[in-house]
């Protein structure tokens, strides 16, 4: 009985550890992306949003949902949005330059997990 408590109360603690250590990180996420967003849309004149404080929060939530690299090539002001874009980008020209972005890092992460599985089971067949 005692066992099973101990145990129980260090799953419990893990998981809180966890949950601690995904919030902070989830915390970076969003404080990066809204440096990134204050960034990009810096980079213009003067932009008419009907509602800007809206408006940086939707890019920042959008920004905020890919990896800091895919925002950091998405803002840059030499190859992102900025120099592809002449007037404030709209929430689905953000959207569409991080999926973009991302596409590549999904295709290779892909294809590594297809290299390891082919290896894996090249093994399991040079073993069986």
């Amino acid at each position: 009985m005692e066992n099973r408590k101990a145990q129980s109360f260090k799953q419990l603690t893990n998981s809180a550890e966890n949950s601690v250590a995904s919030m902070a990180r989830q915390a970076n996420q969003i404080s990066y992306a809204a440096q990134r967003a204050k960034l990009l849309l810096g980079c213009y004149r003067t932009g008419e949003a009907n509602d800007p404080e809206t408006y940086v929060a939707a890019i920042t939530a959008v920004l905020a949902r890919y990896p800091e690299d895919v925002m950091t090539s998405v803002t840059h002001p030499v190859t992102g949005l900025p120099s592809k874009v002449t007037w404030l980008p709209t929430i689905k020209e953000v959207t569409d330059a991080c999926n973009a972005a991302v596409e590549p890092i999904r295709q290779h992460d892909a294809r590594l997990k297809r290299i390891a599985e082919q290896m894996e089971m090249r093994e399991r067949q040079d073993r069986g």
